[in-house]
């Protein structure tokens, strides 16, 4: 055996060497973060399976680096530095760990890599070659509805060196992630306008990975149904694709909601973690206790279906559990110490927030009868097909109905008062849900129907599966008109998403020369004004290390057009404000009604 291990301790030796060594130099921890990942899950597929080890060592890491960052700011390195150590650290545990495994790797796991991973893969390269061929950096797309606010937040984090209880986030895993992303191009010499971009750039990295992981996760679903060979690569496919749909990624990217892919993504293997708890009791209580914990730490509200899943699971294998002895020790310990986490953390941050949310936003369109009647058919549909489901399926579902109605129900109760109980938030849970509910919905479809298909015309009964879950989101919440492959496949909107890019490019030129400067009458490009308008937007809070601040409002509401606006924007911004125009009539107005000091500069048209 040991003629076997040691080839294995030198490989996973230097992989995470060359992890290393490409996240020191280029600041790109990727290739780290997969080698880590991947020795994790090889050293406890022995006891859990490939599967179930996946999902159990990814929740287990999301949780980790919440925590690891709490302590942080108290290391007295950048966090950049704090990441690479502690990760490479964990890595060389797990390595040591994985070398003692002997992979039990046959052709069918191999495919099922390859299904996993064939659509991600293609995607990445799309989504290279678009930013590669950019004539100028391709960050439009990733600055728009709450990208402002994300931003302010990622950068205090990555400027603090990690979470600050004075900081007061109840939900911290969105900024953890995204900013954690970017702290290694974050170092100490960095101006004000390099740190913005390297956090948007960072966390516009992020954003795509982790949409890519979600869908890793969704393939992993469909194809435990899926036959064996070439049809497991075409379901897993096809699944892959779930998460760059507009329903998904598209409402994600246009309302800049950093926190709905980790939240899809744990939704996701909580129902996968559900589904293998007779086979694996002790690990699927783990990955439940996690996923619980990690949905707290990205989207509260949400937590309640993987909750009431991880009570249900309890219950149902109460007797394997009970025969596990001390192997319960670990999801025991862990789920005290989530609940110490949500009483010292979670609890007190809500309370400062003002408890449950309840004010309005750009959301996406989701039909709330059309949202409704869907639940109910699962419902009704799981009960009559419950004979022919395994039973995880049907009692899943039917766990997760009211889970879902609770959460949805808190929320808009929370909204008593507004002119709708159906807004914001009640929405924003609905769809989070939803783009995870069709994935599991194609999924449990694959398998009859590949059987009607073969039997009727040879097929594999991927496309009716496919048409099936996509006939739900169109009725749901259709894509934006005209329907075009842009509006339904989200690496097609954001490859053409460009119209921004130069205009945004030149205010961080504009920000490196006077961080504290107003655009006005200034752009020249096709879109005139509204260039102005987006980059004033970004300049107003480019050094805000809180959004109560009330240049913060004021950004959403500059005209760049209107003296009077430009005033009061200034006079909130205090002294020091510059203002670039090129129109000489407008400089002069806002000369004569400006009273607070300010530098207008009128260049040539």
């Amino acid at each position: 055996m040991r003629d076997v291990h040691v080839p294995l301790l030198t490989g996973w030796l230097v992989l995470l060497v060359a992890g290393c060594a490409v996240a020191v130099t280029t600041g790109q921890p990727l290739l780290l973060v997969l080698a880590v990942l991947g020795a994790g899950v090889t050293a406890y597929a022995g006891t859990l399976g490939w599967r179930l080890s996946f999902v159990v060592v990814l929740l287990g890491a999301l949780v980790a680096e919440v925590l690891f960052t709490l302590a942080a700011p108290h290391v007295g390195w950048t966090l950049g530095t704090d990441n690479l150590v502690a990760w490479t650290a964990v890595g060389v545990v797990h390595v040591v760990l994985a070398s003692r495994q002997v992979p039990q790797l046959d052709r069918r796991q191999l495919v099922d890599l390859v299904a996993c991973t064939l659509t991600q893969v293609l995607v990445s390269a799309y989504l290279l070659w678009t930013a590669f061929r950019a004539a100028n950096p391709w960050l439009g797309w990733a600055m728009t509805g709450d990208a402002a606010n994300n931003m302010i937040l990622n950068r205090q984090f990555v400027l603090e060196g990690g979470l600050l209880r004075s900081q007061g986030n109840a939900a911290p895993l969105a900024t953890v992630l995204h900013g954690s992303w970017a702290s290694p191009s974050v170092t100490e010499g960095s101006s004000a306008s390099e740190v913005v971009r390297q956090v948007v750039l960072g966390g516009s990295q992020m954003s795509l990975l982790l949409f890519m992981a979600v869908g890793v996760a969704a393939s992993l679903i469909a194809i435990g149904k899926a036959r064996p060979g070439g049809h497991r690569i075409l379901v897993g496919a096809v699944a892959g694709t779930f998460p760059w749909l507009w329903y998904s990624s598209g409402y994600a990217f246009q309302h800049g909601f950093q926190n709905s892919a980790p939240t899809m993504l744990m939704l996701l293997l909580t129902w996968e973690c559900w589904l293998a708890q007779a086979r694996r009791p002790v690990g699927t209580l783990t990955g439940l206790v996690l996923a619980t914990w990690a949905i707290g730490m990205s989207w509260g509200p949400v937590a309640v279906v993987p909750a009431f899943l991880m009570l249900a699971m309890v219950v149902r294998q109460r007797k394997a559990l009970k025969a596990a002895g001390r192997a319960l020790l670990l999801p025991g310990g862990l789920f005290l110490a989530a609940l110490v986490y949500a009483y010292l953390v979670t609890l007190p941050d809500l309370r400062t927030a003002g408890g449950l949310p309840a004010f309005d936003g750009g959301h996406p369109l989701v039909d709330a009868s059309r949202a409704l009647w869907f639940g109910i058919a699962a419902c009704v549909g799981v009960l009559v097909l419950y004979r022919r489901l395994r039973p995880e399926v049907p009692i899943g579902v039917l766990v997760a109905a009211p889970a879902v109605a609770l959460g949805v129900a808190q929320l808009m109760l929370a909204r008593r008062g507004a002119e709708e109980l159906w807004g914001y938030y009640p929405i924003k849970f609905a769809w989070l849900v939803l783009a995870t509910a069709v994935v599991v919905l194609f999924a449990e479809l694959i398998g009859p129907l590949q059987r009607w298909a073969g039997r009727w015309w040879g097929g594999a009964g991927v496309v009716p599966a496919f048409a099936c879950a996509f006939a739900v989101m169109f009725l749901i919440s259709a894509p934006w008109r005209p329907m075009t492959l842009g509006s339904v496949f989200t690496p097609v909107a954001l490859h053409d998403n460009v119209a921004n890019d130069r205009a945004l490019d030149h205010m961080f030129d504009v920000m490196e020369e006077h961080r504290k400067t107003i655009l006005a009458a200034y752009s020249t490009g096709p879109l005139g004004p509204n260039e102005d308008g987006i980059s004033n937007f970004w300049l107003l809070q480019s050094g805000l290390e809180t959004i109560n601040d009330p240049i913060h409002t004021a950004a959403y509401y500059l005209d760049p057009t209107s003296p009077e606006s430009i005033c009061s924007a200034a006079n909130i911004w205090g002294g020091g404000v510059r203002v670039l125009t090129r129109d000489p009539a407008l400089g002069r107005k806002v000369e004569r009604r400006c009273a607070e000091d300010l530098d207008v500069e009128v260049l040539a048209p």
